[in-house]
């Protein structure tokens, strides 16, 4: 992932940008089914959280139980 904030963003289908840009628009539209609200900006980045959270206890869960 580019972080330069100002290279030039490539939309083409299939394209990092396309599809991070695709992933913020489902986590947007699944926040706002959740909340019975309006999307907030930052949804994307709640959401990689979250699921960074669920693999870390799920990883220490599989620890804990072996």
């Amino acid at each position: 992932m580019n972080l330069n904030p100002f290279r030039k963003k490539d939309w083409s289908v299939g394209s990092e940008d396309y599809n991070r840009m695709m992933k913020a628009n489902a986590a947007r539209t699944e926040e706002s089914g959740v909340n019975n609200s309006r999307w907030a900006p930052g949804a994307l980045n709640r959401l990689e959280n979250k699921q960074r959270w669920a693999a870390i206890k799920a990883h220490w869960r599989s620890w804990w139980n072996n």
